[in-house]
């Protein structure tokens, strides 16, 4: 029986702990955190994408990135400050920032993503637990001239890569989504789908009880040992634990545990913001995100999230009052009817989304012989949740792989 220890109690890890169940693995969870502590993947918006195939590194973002450095309540923040690892990373992003990274690593991204989304589905009809998945599609709303010509640009692209889209005229949107909205058009994204983060992470705990997997919480790895090419023990604040195969989710946080293990696993935490708004019956029928604003929006029953902002401002979860209001004053720009002086920005979440300078998650074997990576989705992280799980466990179990990610690699920086 192979016995797996997993450092991170995220979407990833607790994924990846999932198909190493259903191989037979014995498999243990450590986090830093105690259990009832909220994480990145709790807050996000929900959205399983298989239309997103741009990575986060892409033409036009680095320029916009420079310009929005001066603004801190810009959609794509970046705190200027002196510090060699961010260096290091912007100047790597900036390199990758081209048309060419972009063709090279559209179709591996949707792909990934279409094989998620298909896991999601299976672990829905498996009857273990409901999660509110829903097959809704997605929706590019945008109400500038400008906008809407680069949403159609990318929508030609994602044809090309045999995604199914639909341009969508403002009477259109307003006639699928039920509710006013100030739009000049969006595009459709058929094919996509959404879930209830808070009710998965919450219930995919609950069933890896009850089939045996462990959780270590309060547990913070501190260092490794390793001999003849494999990490034998971990040192925690808990004591030493021995570990026959080790994989690291830690997000964020990947980083100086990368070190340990003689890894360069270039990581900025991009913190977001989510809150609820209560919208009663009338609410949105099709997730969407505002494409000026780079919020997306997600209807939970009643309710609708908002989340949005990206800001590389170090791994602190301390909250920015003034990010928070710049999605609050955007909302206004596209839905007329909603009550902005319901929201309350002490109640917003706050969360660390791992972003890598190429826009690529690491999936796959470090450099010793029993340890796996898995980090750097950015945005993603709830989306490639069970694909990521899935490869992990065949490369941990010697299956073959469901898919090619060679440039995927952990080590492609080191």
């Amino acid at each position: 029986m192979k016995e797996v220890t997993i450092i991170g109690s995220g979407v990833i890890g607790l994924c990846t702990a999932y198909y190493l169940n259903q191989q037979g693995a014995s498999v243990t969870i450590l986090d830093q955190n105690n259990a009832e502590d909220e994480n990145c993947s709790v807050g996000n918006a929900g959205l399983i994408v298989p239309s997103h195939f741009i990575p986060l590194a892409a033409p036009g973002v680095i320029t916009k990135g420079l310009k929005w450095m001066l603004n801190p309540t810009s959609p794509f923040y970046i705190k200027p400050r002196f510090n060699k690892d961010l260096i290091q990373w912007v100047w790597q992003f900036y390199k990758h920032s081209t048309a060419e990274h972009v063709f090279k690593s559209g179709q591996l991204l949707h792909d990934i993503n279409r094989l998620s989304k298909e896991l999601y589905e299976e672990i829905d009809g498996a009857g273990h637990f409901k999660f509110e998945f829903e097959r809704n599609g997605l929706m590019m709303l945008y109400n500038t001239e400008k906008a809407g010509e680069e949403e159609l640009e990318i929508a030609h692209k994602a044809k090309s890569l045999g995604i199914k889209v639909e341009s969508l005229t403002a009477h259109k949107v307003l006639e699928i989504q039920e509710i006013p909205l100030n739009v000049k058009g969006g595009v459709y994204y058929p094919d996509d789908a959404q879930l209830n983060p808070n009710v998965f992470m919450k219930k995919m705990k609950a069933h890896l009880k009850s089939k045996g997997v462990g959780f270590k919480w309060n547990t913070k790895v501190i260092g490794v040992v390793e001999e003849k090419n494999k990490i034998q023990k971990i040192k925690t604040n808990q004591g030493d634990l021995k570990v026959d195969n080790l994989v690291i989710a830690t997000g964020s946080w990947t980083s100086e545990l990368a070190t340990s293990l003689r890894l360069k696993i270039p990581i900025q935490a991009g913190k977001g913001y989510s809150f609820n708004i209560n919208q009663g019956k009338e609410n949105l029928k099709v997730p969407s995100v505002l494409c000026e604003a780079k919020i997306a929006v997600t209807p939970f029953g009643q309710d609708l999230r908002f989340a949005g902002t990206m800001g590389i401002q170090g791994l602190s979860l301390k909250k920015n009052n003034r990010r928070i209001d710049s999605i609050k004053k955007a909302i206004p720009k596209y839905f007329s009817s909603i009550n902005m002086d319901a929201v309350n920005a002490s109640e917003a979440w706050a969360g660390l989304r791992p972003c890598s300078p190429d826009g690529l998650p690491f999936i796959g074997k470090g450099k010793q012989d029993n340890t796996f990576i898995a980090t750097g989705h950015a945005m993603m992280g709830m989306s490639l949740g069970p694909i990521t799980g899935k490869l992990l466990t065949e490369m941990i179990t010697d299956q073959k792989q469901s898919l090619n990610i060679d440039k995927l690699s952990p080590l492609r920086y080191s």
